[in-house]
């Protein structure tokens, strides 16, 4: 597959992680795990889990839009990161890659406008 396309999922660039490939699975669930251990009422180890991945999240799709406004970048990444937890989690709940990919294409991921 090219640099830069989409295939099932999440991939762009060269050597992307594919989180969606059916051999990411048990990582995606993982991290799930995790996650939700970290905002449990004893997360143990996991403690501040959710908030650091969050973060490291929402700063590359904000550095993914050069030249957007902070406040836009920042609320357009939330959104996009908001969209790709959730298909991730209904893909794991649903095992139907077809329509989670199709839910993916037919998405508005950027909206040109400034609004949010």
């Amino acid at each position: 597959m090219a640099a830069g396309s989409t295939c099932d999922g999440v991939r762009e660039g060269e050597g992307a992680l594919e989180l969606s490939a059916p051999g990411q699975r048990a990582l995606v669930r993982l991290t799930y795990e995790a996650f939700l251990r970290s905002v449990s009422r004893d997360p143990g180890p996991w403690q501040g889990y959710a908030a650091e991945t969050a973060r490291d999240w929402l700063d590359l799709l904000i550095q993914a839009q050069p030249g957007t406004p902070r406040a836009v970048a920042e609320a357009r990444a939330t959104r996009a990161l908001a969209l790709i937890r959730g298909l991730l989690l209904d893909l794991l709940a649903s095992d139907d890659p077809e329509r989670i990919t199709a839910a993916v294409h037919a998405g508005h991921w950027a909206s040109t406008s400034t609004r949010t």
